[in-house]
């Protein structure tokens, strides 16, 4: 029986399998027949036309892109299948880093700069997009213009106010009179938009200007009825929080308490450096039962380098205070801040952990067997990991991460630092020959004098194949149970510091960019084939493009003498 005679509840499953697991085989399958066509069509309209996109440039009108799409929309009766409208405009203070992990809203601002002409307006244009079933509306950058009017702007009101609004990215500096209103503002819209689930926000704060929590009273101005107008808790679903300048404060989420319901609170991002005293604050005065995902930036505001002792203390018993969350990201950690500690509050519901670690800073062991024995439901993982040269404590630790019994889909950051570098005192390996025991011509940084040895050892911790990628893959899928689930992916990735911080320029780690390569190896999904893997690289050596005058800084005349160490 061919796939074309299969029934369509068989095909119906597979086309929604496509959709989950490979969404362009979706679009393969209107060109088989008519019968596909037909079954493939809902799904494929769905795809194409479930995010929407408007840019909202001066010199182009806002009326005729809506006209236009609503047009195209008819044509394919689409308007239901629109899931999200974003609305795309000039940014006041550039985009920042995206986030991995998460869909991250486009932008809108600066309507001062548009024609308000009421036949050029996208006034009532808005209002139809939203009536067509445009159920979602995202606003990023966004800024009132009316700041400063003594009337509510009629239009920025109903954005703010629209059933439809779902997020916002607001974007405010505290050392500035305009800043402060727009901070009160925000906050105020926060009890006037009534399905609000998102905020992104972006604030430029200095520690020495932040008040205290409630000393800005609520603003009454931003609205189109007398008096103060309703007010209630917001419940937003999802907080990003990025702060300039200082680590972030207490008062920064304890006066968003005033106005936004933590208590259903799913998603908490903090991407910004954090105060010891700000963590030990909110263990105490905030409660977030709903939490479910948690981001948080453990470096200082220096970039990569580690915390006082206490600062782990802290963060240890914030992280205590949280119910049992399914998502952790944890960046800039140190090892002082035990994961033994993390597995043991939020085990039984984590799914994900994601794990940055600071230059030398890497999970032993031990840490992965505490995974292995209080997270029985982990199945998506990103960890580093101290790569020896495949020596037995390298296999114990790919033999460790078996015993996590669902985890399905791993990276893992394979750290080649050598601390004998930069350790006083340091013992020269005993392994080492006449030839190791030289002076390299490179100097890797670090007080102990490079030589030939650890450039040898640098590069086969470096340097992977298609074989060794397999083959840790193999290593870590045989020390899973016989009736567990299969590791469907694995990521390889290198890293190296001479140094346990991070510095801009370092030789050891120029090497390590220059000579390593990212490996993702899949499991064949094909039902009879699953013991297959396939490896494929996803990032070559920089060296393939590397040029001359740059191997004159690391004392390299040709990369055929590198290999002279191998």
């Amino acid at each position: 029986m061919s796939f074309q005679e299969l029934p369509p509840e068989i095909i119906s499953l597979v086309i929604r399998f496509l959709t989950d697991n490979h969404s362009l085989s979706v679009f393969r399958l209107l060109r088989v027949d008519k019968r596909c066509f037909a079954l493939a069509l809902p799904i494929a309209k769905s795809l194409v036309f479930h995010t929407v996109r408007l840019d909202l440039c001066v010199n182009r009108r806002v009326g005729r892109q809506v006209a236009r799409l609503c047009a195209q929309f008819q044509k394919a009766n689409a308007f239901t299948c629109v899931r999200r409208l974003i609305i795309e405009g000039h940014f006041s203070f550039g985009r920042g880093s995206r986030d991995s992990y998460e869909w991250s809203p486009p932008s809108v601002s600066h309507f001062s700069s548009f024609s308000r002409d009421p036949q050029d307006s996208d006034e009532s244009e808005e209002q139809n997009l939203v009536r067509k079933g445009w159920n979602q509306l995202h606003l990023q950058s966004f800024e009132l213009r009316s700041i400063y009017a003594p009337t509510t702007d009629e239009h920025e009101y109903r954005l703010v106010t629209s059933p439809s609004l779902n997020t916002i990215s607001p974007y405010y500096e505290t050392n500035t009179p305009e800043g402060i209103r727009q901070k009160q503002a925000f906050l105020r819209i926060l009890s006037l938009a009534p399905n609000l689930k998102a905020i992104y926000l972006n604030v430029k704060q200095n520690t020495s200007d932040v008040p205290a929590a409630g000393t800005y009273s609520r603003w009454s101005k931003f609205t189109q009825e007398q008096g103060e107008g309703p007010f209630h808790l917001a419940a937003i679903e999802c907080l990003r929080v990025r702060h300039a300048y200082d680590p972030m404060p207490a008062a920064t989420l304890e006066e968003l308490a005033a106005y936004i319901d933590f208590s259903v609170l799913q998603t908490l991002d903090l991407t910004s450096p954090i105060q010891g005293e700000a963590l030990e604050a909110w263990a105490d005065h905030l409660h977030f039962l709903a939490l479910q995902t948690l981001r948080l930036l453990l470096g200082t505001q220096m970039g990569r380098t580690g915390q006082a002792p206490d600062f782990y203390l802290k963060a240890t018993r914030f992280l205590q205070s949280l119910p049992a969350l399914s998502d952790v990201y944890l960046d800039e950690w140190h090892s002082q801040l035990p994961i033994g500690t993390l597995t043991q509050s939020h085990g039984p519901r984590l799914r994900k952990l994601s794990v940055a670690g600071l230059p030398w800073q890497c999970f032993t062991e031990n840490d992965i067997l505490q995974l292995g024995r209080h997270c029985p439901l982990l199945e998506k993982m990103s960890i580093p990991i101290r790569r020896t040269q495949g020596d037995a404590r390298e296999v114990a630790l790919y033999k460790a991460l078996g015993t996590v019994r669902n985890l399905k889909f791993l990276d893992l950051v394979l750290d080649v630092s050598d601390p004998t570098l930069d350790q006083e005192h340091a013992s020269i390996d005993p392994d080492w020959d006449d030839f190791d025991n030289q002076p390299a011509n490179v100097n890797l940084g670090g007080i102990n004098p490079s030589r030939n040895g650890h450039i040898r050892r640098l590069l086969i911790n470096t340097l992977i194949d298609k074989q060794l990628a397999c083959s840790i893959l193999e290593v870590i899928s045989a020390a899973k149970p016989q009736d567990a689930p299969l590791l469907e992916r694995l990521s390889l990735s290198i890293q190296g510091q001479t140094r346990p911080a991070y510095f801009a320029r370092c030789e050891f780690s120029h090497l390590v960019r220059l000579l390593s390569t990212e490996w993702t190896i899949e499991r064949d999904i094909r039902h009879e084939h699953r013991n297959k893997v396939d490896a494929r690289i996803t990032m070559i050596p920089i060296s393939r493009s590397f040029k001359m005058e740059n191997q004159v800084k690391l004392g390299i005349v040709t990369f055929g003498e590198v290999f002279l160490w191998l």
